[in-house]
């Protein structure tokens, strides 16, 4: 059954330790909503080619196993969250667009992209993050047992003086004031206009300073892409805002993570989408099981 509060946070969950640092997220994000959080594992299903019962069965079990261990991790550190755990059927990134159409926010974990998980990954995250109908955060952990807490360095917003900014900064705004950061507008390279050039920038910036005094700016000019410049600066923890009328290279933006002596941040890749929810018609999904 799908929630009746009026912020539903809805976070994938495939049994990974990332899926349970992103299910702490949600759920101090649900808190801060006043909502409630529901956990989604899905059982990758055929309709064409329908799964032996026996394998089916063993699914089950990795859902239920998965789902259980999450709730543990969430009300361990946010006892006061409100947490439904469903099992679904289908393609992964297709049952979650479809259960955004009832959600305020989907929540998605990733340890980075590597070599062999870039496929996978990439795939899953750029159909939610490119066609969810609600607000997609994804979550980029090096750690997966770092603290729920997670403050950003900077909210990031990446901006053009040859594009439309006004939806990315009203969403850099609430984000920042949210989490009491400042935000650093980065004037990111347009491949076939060029960059912005950096007196331009300050005065976009200082425009947006008397209009949002209350939060702290830094203009950054770059003769490069976001994601060169997130990999350039992978120490720092970031959330990063990205226009939602755009389709976005998630797997690149997301990036991998850093072993070894250099340190990687976390970050957030945020897409701000406002909607009228629906209100969803009775026995409209198939739940195979609720914990």
């Amino acid at each position: 059954m799908h929630s009746d509060q009026a912020d539903l946070v809805i976070v994938g969950i495939d049994g990974s330790r990332a899926a349970q640092s992103a299910a702490l997220w949600g759920a101090q994000e649900t808190v801060s909503r006043g909502g409630e959080l529901r956990l989604i594992y899905v059982v990758k299903a055929d309709l064409a080619n329908p799964m032996p019962a026996e394998f089916y069965r063993v699914e089950l079990d990795k859902g239920k196993t998965a789902l259980a261990a999450a709730r543990r991790h969430v009300l361990s550190s946010v006892p006061e969250v409100k947490v439904k755990t469903d099992i679904l059927q289908g393609n992964p990134a297709g049952v979650l667009v479809a259960e955004s159409r009832f959600a305020s926010m989907i929540c998605i974990g990733s340890n980075g992209i590597g070599r062999f998980s870039k496929a996978l990954f990439g795939s899953t995250a750029e159909t939610v993050a490119n066609d969810a109908a609600c607000s997609v955060a994804i979550i980029r952990t090096p750690d997966a047992t770092q603290s729920v807490d997670f403050q950003p360095q900077f909210v990031v917003a990446p901006v053009s003086v040859f594009t439309d900014n006004s939806e990315i900064i009203r969403a850099t705004v609430g984000r920042a004031r949210h989490h009491r950061a400042p935000v650093l507008a980065l004037g990111v390279y347009d491949n076939d206009l060029g960059a912005t050039p950096c007196d331009v920038l300050e005065e976009m910036v200082n425009e947006w300073r008397q209009d949002y005094p209350d939060v702290t700016w830094y203009p950054v000019s770059t003769k490069a892409g976001l994601d060169h410049f997130l990999h350039a600066h992978a120490e720092l923890s970031t959330m990063v805002i990205l226009n939602s009328s755009v389709k976005h290279n998630i797997s690149a933006i997301v990036g991998t993570i850093r072993r070894g002596p250099a340190t990687t941040g976390q970050l957030i890749v945020f897409i701000d989408r406002t909607h009228p929810r629906a209100v969803p018609p009775a026995g409209d999904e198939a739940a195979v099981s609720t914990l």
